[in-house]
């Protein structure tokens, strides 16, 4: 009895597997991670992509497009996990604590916001489900930051998770 749900489970799974990879040209969703944010990929053709995100940092909000190339990751052997990567850039704002005072014995604080544009690198995994209209990602966003009129930051280390709707 084992034997046989186990040969039903693996002829099975090799069925699945052998099913060719659920193609899209939009997609939408979520990034989660240090920048989370809201998604818009379009593909130009089966490898170009172009993604628009609206990211979240430190209180402000950033308008991100980056061109991505992508390619299978294991040729031949699966249709559905690719390797990307590309770049971009952004432009937005972020808000700050410029000045903290005291006010009969009372701390305030006092806010300001900077404007921010930056340049981004991405490097990443997709998956792309068989049979279900998602497509999941594991990114590598390094990127480089000038915040008018107080810093420039970049940061070699960020990642994220991307969770996104086929649409079409």
């Amino acid at each position: 009895m084992i034997k046989k749900s186990l040969i039903i489970t693996v002829t099975t799974l090799c069925s699945l597997l052998a099913t060719n990879a659920q193609d899209y040209y939009l997609a939408m969703g979520a990034i989660v991670g240090p920048t989370p944010g809201i998604a818009l990929k379009q593909f130009a053709d089966s490898e170009k992509a172009a993604e628009v995100a609206i990211l979240f940092r430190r209180g402000g909000a950033l308008l991100n497009i980056t061109r991505q190339f992508h390619q299978p990751l294991i040729y031949k052997e699966t249709d559905n996990l690719f390797v990307f990567y590309g770049m971009g850039a952004f432009a937005g704002y972020s808000r700050f604590s410029a000045q903290n005072y005291i006010i009969n014995n009372k701390l305030y604080k006092q806010y300001g916001s900077n404007g921010n544009i930056g340049a981004n690198g991405v490097v990443g995994i997709e998956y792309r489900f068989l049979k279900a209209p998602f497509v999941v990602s594991l990114d590598y966003k390094p990127y480089l930051e000038l915040s008018f009129p107080t810093y420039a930051q970049s940061s070699f280390w960020e990642s994220a998770i991307s969770l996104r709707y086929i649409i079409d």
